[in-house]
């Protein structure tokens, strides 16, 4: 999840672990995944540098793989407070002080395990939110029925499913049980608490854009990406859910995607958390890409045999699905293997890139034809309407799809058109001839 961060140097690493005596000591070491310690440091180095964004990443993470661990998680959440209350974020501020409030862990919160700068901070946002709304944010009534934690949490689970099954209605209380079953590691029921409200109300943008980070966080990012997506679809104008859409295609290294959510997201807050920062870098990934797909694309032309031609060319489709003279020259390179059909799918493919490129639709004509699918030849001829072009190519391409299909009179129509108006075109003029002797042939003697 962190591939977009250059790792801490080990030694960085445990200097922080000897500041933070607590957090990455003793013999829990031998039961916890050190990858999430390591992504403990990692924020802690982030959050006293000012990298606010890093922080966060790394305080989410750290905490999904330390449920288990209540010092430490309630540091992680603490911490998340704090930055969500500074970031002017306070809908996440609010839900990580009520995630420290749920665990009970006053006891823990205490230097030198519990970093006093730390706790100073988090007392002063924890009253704010106490109090009521942070400023500037309109004040919100409690959800009906949502629970208050309790102090032992399986029976908290316990008590949600009960109330849930009274009263399916109440979205809060399926957000509550979610959060409580992924603090006992039950992931997959936490999932499916999301998906059944999501059964009764499918246009709950917020819940599928916490299904998205569960998703996200479990490394499922194919999955998270579809339920960010739905999340923008039902609320478009939610910065945080193109947010988290431009960060999985980030991971899925799909960045057009990429690139197109986060600028979605920059034109409703350009200062949310790392956003800028993020679309820079996909524009900066896009441009690297695209001069390896070009020099993938110099080889390719250089490459004598069709075969080797056409992997070398599929590599640099790879790098870049938009490149017009990659897809040009794989069409061609399909067409000489007398590959037809898929020669005439790069060449669609083409279009949908360069759409008023009128001699792309007629090149997709000849291929659909020569693959035997007239009636797609024809639909690409037809998609040429309205466009700016010469009219008589069109009128050829499609006397001549008409020929092969023995349609002779609908042919005939076609290529005088063309020799009226142009009497030297002589393949219009020959076809034309061709046409006429076959309808004769067709007359009864």
């Amino acid at each position: 999840m962190m591939s977009a961060r250059a790792l801490l140097p080990a030694a960085v690493v445990l200097v922080f672990a000897f500041l933070s005596p607590g957090l990455a000591t003793g013999a829990e070491l031998e039961t916890i995944d050190p990858f999430y310690l390591k992504q403990l440091d990692e924020g802690l180095f982030f959050y006293r540098s000012g990298d606010m964004a890093g922080a966060v990443e790394c305080f989410r993470v750290a905490a999904f793989g330390l449920l288990d661990d209540r010092a430490r998680l309630v540091t992680c959440y603490a911490y998340l407070a704090v930055i969500y209350h500074d970031l002017k974020m306070p809908e996440q501020a609010r839900r990580y002080v009520y995630e420290v409030t749920s665990l009970k862990a006053e006891a823990l919160m205490k230097p030198p395990g519990f970093p006093a700068s730390l706790l100073q901070s988090y007392q002063t946002v924890a009253r704010l939110y106490d109090q009521g709304p942070v400023e500037g944010e309109k004040p919100k009534a409690p959800a009906a029925s949502a629970l208050r934690p309790s102090a032992d949490l399986g029976s908290e689970i316990d008590v949600l499913r009960r109330t849930i099954k009274a009263n399916p209605s109440v979205a809060a209380n399926y957000f509550l049980l979610s959060d409580r079953l992924r603090q006992q590691g039950k992931l997959k029921d936490a999932r499916e608490v999301l998906e059944d409200l999501l059964k009764r109300d499918p246009k709950n943008a917020e819940a599928w854009l916490e299904l998205g980070r569960l998703n996200f966080d479990r490394h499922e990012i194919e999955e998270a990406a579809a339920d960010f997506r739905r999340a923008v679809e039902i609320e478009p104008k939610d910065v945080e859910g193109w947010y988290w859409l431009g960060s999985a295609y980030m991971e899925l290294k799909q960045l057009p995607q990429a690139r197109t959510a986060l600028t979605n997201g920059l034109q409703l807050n350009p200062d949310y958390m790392d956003l800028k920062q993020k679309a820079d870098r996909a524009v900066t990934a896009m441009s690297a890409q695209h001069d390896r797909a070009m020099q993938l694309y110099e080889e390719a032309m250089a490459q004598s045999a069709p075969d080797a031609r056409v992997e070398t060319l599929k590599q640099a489709l790879k790098l870049d699905p938009c490149e017009p003279r990659v897809l040009i020259a794989l069409s061609g390179v399909y067409a000489d293997l007398k590959q037809y059909k898929t020669a005439a799918e790069q060449m669609e493919a083409c279009m949908a890139v360069q759409p008023d490129k009128v001699e792309l639709y007629l090149r997709a004509a000849d291929l659909w034809a020569q693959s035997g699918e007239p009636a797609k030849a024809l639909a690409a001829l037809r998609k040429v309407e309205g466009l700016k072009s010469s009219v008589v190519e069109v009128q050829y391409q499609t006397g001549k799809i008409y020929m092969q299909q023995k349609r002779y009179d609908l042919a005939k129509n076609e290529l005088e058109k063309i020799v009226r108006t142009d009497p030297s075109y002589k393949d219009a003029q020959r076809l034309l001839d061709q046409c006429v002797q076959a309808l004769a042939a067709r007359q009864p003697r």
